[in-house]
């Protein structure tokens, strides 16, 4: 084999006839067997091609990587998590329906959900992002709700209320977002009490102490506020 100079980087290839050394000037030089050098201009196209194809760009990587952060959301197929940035909040997008909605499409396995957002929703430092169900009772700040005009039941009541709710949250019966849906007394409701990404100062004090000491994925005991009471879920 002949030596090849003034090249930084040799690639071989080997083929039928002989291997591929090198490029020099915008064409590669095939040395057969025999030493006879043979010239094939258009190997530069066919081998970038062929280069490309092996390796993929990096925006083709971070696709791929995508999408298999998304199957581990525990969406159904075609179903992906996206962040809006007017409401500063994620929403769920259908690609090939087009179809948005706040709420997860059906048939989303919630508990692999509560994990995906707990680790890969964006949130600015200092911030969380949580969800709360919210029972009021007659002597909150608004006594009436989207379930109740009026509101008349007591404050032990309203407890007594949340807490067969916690009960069935910790069996595992329900998750705190479900049962939201039908129980809070919240507009977060339709969101499954999603309360979107929020920083201290933002909430009453006693809620916001609560919901900054649980850890992602926790779900608080009752929390007593002048809105009602409360199960906070980090």
């Amino acid at each position: 084999m002949g030596v090849w100079r003034g090249v930084s980087e040799v690639i071989a290839v080997p083929t039928a006839s002989g291997t591929v050394r090198g490029m020099r000037r915008g064409r590669l030089d095939l040395y057969t067997s025999s030493g006879t050098e043979v010239c094939f201009w258009k190997a530069c196209v066919l081998l970038s091609k062929l280069w490309e194809f092996l390796v993929p760009s990096t925006d083709i990587i971070m696709a791929l990587a995508e999408q298999l952060l998304q199957a581990d959301a525990g969406l159904p197929a075609g179903w992906e998590v996206r962040h809006s940035n007017s409401k500063n909040l994620p929403y769920f997008f259908n690609a090939s329906s087009k179809e948005s909605r706040w709420e997860p499409p059906e048939a989303t396995d919630v508990d692999k959900l509560k994990v995906y957002m707990a680790q890969n929703t964006r949130k600015p430092e200092g911030k969380i992002h949580a969800a709360h169900l919210l029972v009021k009772h007659r002597d909150s700040r608004r006594p009436g709700s989207w379930k109740e005009p009026t509101i008349t039941r007591t404050k032990e009541e309203a407890i007594a209320i949340l807490k067969g709710h916690e009960r069935r949250i910790q069996s595992g019966e329900i998750s705190l977002g479900d049962l939201a849906q039908t129980e809070s007394d919240c507009s977060s409701a339709r969101k499954n009490g999603d309360l979107g990404i929020f920083g201290k100062g933002e909430m009453q004090k006693e809620f916001e102490e609560v919901a900054f000491a649980l850890e992602p994925g926790q779900v608080s005991g009752v929390v007593d506020t002048a809105s009602g009471v409360h199960l906070i879920q980090r």
